[in-house]
């Protein structure tokens, strides 16, 4: 699997349009970069825009791609999001704080492809959340990825751990994983520490969509807010391969006395964090999160409510 960051040298402008930008000129399109609001320059406003807005983006392929699968993932475009490429229609997602994924396989060619988006934030009852003191811009305010698979590959969330603590120093860890096409072929999967070095690895041939594996390990570094250590899991089968961090610990909930992580009792302190930035409106870059983690972490703060 191939991930490929899809930010840069996307056009805006306001209005419906017709999904085919291929016959237009584009002289009355703003050259931008995601993510990106519809309310930009944004400063608290008492009104926004209602209605749509238009991106496009051209992407050239010298050799059109065989015997792989082309997606582009959307991190979240509020709140109606429609997908075309080269004047095709590819798909339609509603709903503005979820991901979801277009594939493009079949509507790409050779040379210049044009990928249009139009997205809308027109009130609909049947979309949650749609009221509260908070102002619902619109746009694709997260990041884009272009997704290149083989045929028979890992889906690119199909890796799940869970860890388990079983007796003083050992730990389990269940690694599933999801795959398509790969009936038949071999899955290795191999457990890493942060220096990266290999601690356990394993095959087994796949025989259904979804394969389980469990590994244990004695006295293994624990992910601790004052030590988040991360492990990783790479999987590969056939042609395809996938990374998935992780941490290894426990956590326990007491109704008399609170939370617990790693056996030890831990007071969670904290604060609600919003998903909009002064100026750049909900078009909240990677930079401004790892700000305001930092703002709360010298504040004291060991936990964050995730608010939109």
């Amino acid at each position: 699997m191939k991930k490929e960051i899809f930010n840069s040298d996307w056009y805006f402008k306001f209005g419906k349009n017709d999904g085919d930008e291929r016959k237009k000129e584009f002289f009355d399109y703003s050259h931008i970069g995601l993510p990106h609001s519809f309310g930009i320059p944004y400063y608290g406003k008492d009104n926004f825009y209602i209605g749509y807005g238009c991106y496009y983006k051209k992407i050239n392929f010298f050799k059109k791609p065989e015997d792989e699968i082309l997606l582009l993932e959307f991190g979240a475009a509020f709140q109606v999001a429609e997908v075309f490429v080269n004047g095709k229609f590819v798909m339609s997602h509603e709903g503005g704080y979820t991901a979801f994924e277009a594939d493009i396989t079949k509507f790409v060619n050779e040379d210049e492809n044009i990928v249009f988006v139009r997205v809308n934030n027109l009130w609909n009852p049947e979309i949650a959340p749609r009221a509260g003191e908070h102002t619902f811009n619109a746009g694709i305010y997260r990041d884009v990825y272009l997704i290149t698979y083989p045929i028979s590959h890992i889906l690119l969330y199909g890796v799940g751990v869970t860890t388990e603590k079983s007796c003083e120093d050992e730990y389990i860890i269940t690694v599933t994983t999801e795959t398509e096409n790969c009936i038949g072929l071999n899955l290795i999967t191999s457990l890493i520490d942060k220096s990266g070095v290999e601690i356990k690895s394993q095959k087994c041939v796949v025989e259904e969509n979804i394969t389980t594996q469990k590994f244990s390990v004695q006295s293994p570094e624990l992910w601790d807010i004052d030590n988040p250590y991360l492990y990783k899991i790479n999987s590969s089968v056939g042609a395809d391969s996938l990374v998935t961090e992780f941490g290894i610990r426990t956590i326990e909930w007491s109704k008399d006395s609170g939370f617990y992580l790693n056996g030890r009792h831990l007071l969670l302190d904290g604060a609600n964090v919003h998903g909009d930035h002064g100026g750049w409106g909900d078009a909240v870059t990677h930079s401004g999160i790892r700000r305001d983690i930092s703002i709360m972490k010298e504040c004291g703060f060991n936990f964050i409510r995730g608010s939109h």
